[in-house]
Order: C-alpha cells, then structure tokens, then sequence
C-alpha cells in the first residue's frame, strides 16, 4: 500500500508542479517527488502526505483514508490506494468480528 501511495503521491506533486517548461517536464518524468522528512513545509497539501505517509507506516488506515479525502481532487490521483485503504479496513472489521 505505501508504494502504491507513493507513486501516486509522486503523480500529484508533479501535477502541482509548472508543467509549462519544456527542460521540467524532461526532468520530471526522470525524479521521484515527494514530500520532505527534513524541511518545514507551507503547503498545506504536502504536509497532508506527509501525515499520511507516517498513518500508513502505523497501519492507521481509516486516519489515512480521512487525510486523503482532504486533499483536493483526491479521486483522480489516489483511487487505487483508496481502495486498497477500503480492503483493508474491510478485512480489518472481518477480522475483528471473528474475535
């Protein structure tokens, strides 16, 4: 799920990108963005990723799908890990009810 998140993440933030440069979009189709570990970020939609990346690391995945579900057109850019967010929170209650 976090490589799927990942290449996702690395689709939007080269979407939220200028694109309108020849010599970007070359380099842009060569680099993997995403958010920084180290650097204070301003951007409120990069700080969500970020948040994102730490709740999928803990396995928090209904906090996950709800930090998504912020992020402006998440739809487009993260349906697969959205779905992959439902199947597990499924097999979690699955799991649960069986206990």
């Amino acid at each position: 799920m976090k490589k799927t998140f990942s290449k996702e993440s690395d689709i939007f933030l080269k979407n939220k990108i200028d694109n309108n440069n020849v010599i970007t979009n070359s380099l842009m189709e060569l680099v993997l963005v995403e958010p920084s570990k180290k650097n204070n970020i301003k951007n409120n939609e990069i700080n969500i990723l970020k948040e994102i990346i730490y709740l999928l690391e803990q396995k928090n995945y209904n906090s996950s799908y709800e930090k998504i579900s912020i992020i402006n057109d998440y739809e487009n850019y993260f349906s697969n890990t959205i779905n992959q967010l439902k199947i597990a929170m499924e097999f979690i209650k699955l799991i649960e009810r069986v206990s």
